[in-house]
């Protein structure tokens, strides 16, 4: 389950949603290359995180609040600053994107604009609720991180289709054959993780 909330948390299907809408009528070179250093870049700073924390946690769980000064005694105090830099930076990155995204699916749902502070607090709201639930009913900071990203990789088989389905008449063979490939690979990574518990 970790490791299909880990996609989650790279691959956002809203940042999938959000990207299409700005690239529309960009070069599709320029949109290949662009979309791959996001992907890539999103992906090795995920992985060094993840590396990082393996390797200071193997030994046992801490509190969320806790984790950026963990690589503090291992690393040193320059590495847990980048590891805090680091969280913090993903976590503005995750919430803009989200609440962006949240602006034009109103826009798109109802076909009117809405104020832009209206569109961004309703979404803002909407995002958040769902956690605050779950931590006002007692589940750790962690266990919520971790199932937010599951749902969001639960939800980007549909997102990832729909974008094949939607730019499929732009993209050539070698387009066509990667999204499909790539819409496959993330929904057998769903259903795995549901076998497998």
């Amino acid at each position: 389950m970790v490791a299909v909330a880990i996609m989650g948390a790279t691959l956002m299907p809203r940042a999938l949603f959000l990207h299409s809408h700005l690239t529309h009528g960009m070069d599709r070179r320029v949109h290949m290359w662009q979309t791959l250093a996001n992907l890539l870049g999103a992906s090795a700073i995920n992985a060094s995180m993840q590396i990082v924390a393996t390797t200071a946690l193997f030994r046992g769980a801490v509190d969320l609040g806790e984790a950026p000064a963990v690589p503090g005694p291992l690393f040193g105090g320059l590495a847990a600053f980048l590891f805090s830099v680091a969280l913090f930076a993903a976590s503005l990155s995750a919430s803009a994107v989200s609440v962006e995204t949240g602006v034009l699916v109103f826009r798109y749902a109802t076909g009117r604009r809405f104020s832009a502070a209206a569109a961004r607090l309703t979404a803002r709201l909407v995002n958040i609720a769902p956690a605050l639930a779950a931590l006002h009913l007692g589940a750790s900071p962690v266990e919520v991180l971790v199932y937010t990203q599951y749902v969001l990789s639960l939800v980007l088989p549909v997102v990832m289709a729909a974008a094949v389905r939607w730019s499929w008449r732009m993209l050539g063979a070698v387009g066509r054959a990667a999204a499909l490939a790539g819409t496959v690979f993330v929904t057998a990574m769903d259903l795995y993780s549901f076998v497998a518990g």
